[in-house]
């Protein structure tokens, strides 16, 4: 995935990984995890706290440099 792996909340079900490629940082998201607690796990509700897809639209939502 990347040159160098970063720390992240490894508890969270939405982040499936954190990187960096030179000044690039990468964040994986996923909506599936199965080493985590269920109350930490991703969903699918839009409304959720931990919906796994509203951290890629608002990041698909910024406008760019």
């Amino acid at each position: 995935m990347t040159d160098t792996e970063l720390v992240h909340e490894r508890l969270d079900g939405v982040t499936a990984g954190v990187g960096r490629t030179g000044d690039v940082v990468h964040k994986v998201l996923t909506r599936r995890r199965d080493d985590v607690l269920a109350h930490r796990a991703a969903s699918e509700a839009p409304d959720a706290w931990n919906y796994w897809k509203r951290e890629a639209e608002a990041l698909a939502e910024e406008p760019g440099p």
